[in-house]
């Protein structure tokens, strides 16, 4: 493996797991953040809204709400 190379492991409430994985709109948010952050980019909040589809509002309360732990 490269020197850059590092994998982290966090154990993952089962609460928060099931929240995030029957839910389609959490799990698209989630993919998406990690592509961006993937990659090298930053992105608003509005843009991330923008690209998925969805209201602000919608994103932030998934954000704050459901997907805070990550």
């Amino acid at each position: 493996m490269g020197e850059n190379c590092r994998m982290e492991i966090l154990y993952m409430d089962p609460e928060t797991y099931t929240a995030i994985a029957t839910h389609e709109m959490r799990q698209r948010i989630l993919a998406k953040l990690f592509k961006e952050a993937y990659n090298g980019r930053s992105m608003t909040k509005q843009e991330l809204a923008d690209s998925l589809d969805i209201k602000y509002q919608q994103l932030v309360y998934q954000l704050m709400n459901h997907l805070r732990d990550f």
